[in-house]
């Protein structure tokens, strides 16, 4: 029997005949190959446990990537401490507490999309678990749950009585869903009882919104003739922009794009009747912008820019009555207070004094007057509530009103303004709850007010005071 260097075993005749000879033995026959079984079963086992430990290795390292990622994720996410909005409080008893309360709030970032369980459909809410709690610092300790729903779902609950209900009904199969506390929903009682709530949101980033504007296009119309594009701006004493809604201009900028027009001899350019009217026969252009406010009709500037196509004209605004003449006006009406006659401090038309059809949306508009209050207006939309006083003041060397002069009483669903300087008020009957939003101080007041449930309101009622 020979070895060479790669370690095979070589054998000769004499070797296989001894070999054979010695493998006649059953007994060494059978031990041979029970050893040969084991080594096979120890080989396989070692394959085994080099393939599970490469397994675990690779497991380790997904799972410590895992980790480093999601603890960077939450490094990014900043999270911050909020108060929650009180909204009802319910009492009742359950399978473990004779006395349970379940304060139920509301917060903006609740998601208010519907999710689902494994018991159905759900309002999304945050649960949290049973503490103890004082409604006051002289209370006593009670069990309360608190439960989160979206402000969303809140206030439309306060506008459907069956949601309402629902909101209770979740809350109540949360807890013994969460909690194994079963609450008897036969018993509940409304609670003037609040307890408040502090809870961890995360800050997560705002997403970038397009707020860009469509351009404006040319309309065909009916007839075949062409409105273009145009924007009309209104300018202050210093040709600047004005935003304020209620401040008159003294100039109008109109611009107007006419991108088909080649040439401008057969444009048609008017202003008659407080109306722009522009007119081309060629392209079929036609145009007719009215004015909001009283044109000098004979002062006006035009200019065509034929790179750009754009056509600029700027009119001028005729200025209102001066001080004096409101001065002598409101001389007279003192007089008629004093012979009883129904005459206002200021008889002149609001619209005349304030721009009234700046504010951008639908409105609802009423001029009216008392006896014992100025000249005013009112505006709405279905989010906000605007009065429009015309108020001067009784410092004649002052020519603004004083801000400290105005204020407002707003009591179960009752606003009254009072204009402390003269004395005088008046009430009016809202239709839900509203917000001092702002109040802008000149000759004219804007009192802005933020309605709390977005809807159209009928005409105010004047209350008696």
């Amino acid at each position: 029997m020979n070895k060479n260097n790669s370690d095979n075993i070589n054998l000769d005749e004499n070797d296989v005949k001894h070999l054979t000879d010695a493998l006649k033995d059953t007994n060494l026959l059978s031990n041979l190959l029970q050893y040969y079984d084991n080594a096979q079963k120890l080989k396989e086992n070692n394959n085994n446990n080099n393939s599970e430990s490469n397994k675990n290795n690779n497991i380790n390292k997904n799972n410590n990537n895992n980790n480093n990622n999601s603890s960077s994720i939450d490094k990014d996410l900043k999270i911050k401490n909020v108060k929650v909005t009180p909204a009802f409080c319910i009492k009742t008893h359950s399978n473990r507490f004779d006395k349970v309360y379940v304060m139920v709030s509301h917060y903006y970032s609740i998601e208010p999309a519907s999710t689902s369980s494994e018991g159905g459909w759900v309002i999304p809410h945050s649960l949290f678990p049973v503490e103890k709690q004082k409604a006051s610092v002289t209370g006593q300790l009670n069990n309360v749950y608190h439960i989160v729903f979206s402000s969303e779902t809140y206030k439309e609950s306060m506008k459907n009585r069956g949601l309402y209900k629902l909101l209770i009904q979740s809350a109540i199969k949360s807890i013994y869903q969460n909690y194994n506390e079963s609450l008897n929903i036969a018993a509940y009682k409304m609670s003037k009882k609040v307890y408040y709530k502090e809870m961890i949101v995360s800050e997560l980033p705002e997403p970038i919104v397009d707020m860009e504007e469509p351009k404006a296009v040319e309309v065909v119309n009916d007839d075949g003739t062409i409105t273009p594009v145009f924007n009309l701006i209104k300018l202050d004493r210093n040709q600047q922009p004005i935003k304020n809604p209620v401040i008159i201009p003294t100039s109008i900028k109109i611009e107007i794009l006419l991108s088909k027009l080649e040439n401008i001899s057969n444009l048609y350019i008017e202003i008659i009747d407080q109306s722009l009217i522009l007119q081309e026969d060629n392209v079929n252009y036609n145009l007719n912008i009215p004015f909001s406010h009283a044109i000098d009709e004979e002062n006006h500037s035009a200019k065509f820019n034929k790179k750009t196509k754009m056509l600029t004209i700027v009119v001028s605004v005729v200025e209102p009555v001066d001080s004096h003449q409101h001065e002598h006006h409101n001389h007279q009406h003192k007089e008629h207070q004093q012979h009883n006659h129904k005459h206002l401090e200021n008889e002149d038309n609001i619209s005349d004094m304030i721009d009234v059809e700046s504010i951008p949306f639908p409105v609802t508009f009423i001029s009216d007057c008392t006896p014992l209050f100025p000249s005013y207006s009112y505006k709405q939309s279905k989010d906000q509530l605007y009065f429009i006083i015309y108020h001067k003041p009784k410092d004649s060397n002052n020519n603004n009103s004083n801000i400290n002069n105005v204020l407002l009483n707003i009591n179960e669903n009752v606003l009254e303004i009072v204009l402390s300087d003269i004395n005088k008020s008046i009430t009016f009957k809202l239709y839900s709850n509203i917000d001092l939003n702002s109040i802008e101080i000149t000759n004219t007041i804007i009192i802005v007010l933020n309605k709390q449930i977005k809807q159209w309101w009928k005409s105010l009622e004047i209350v008696d005071n």
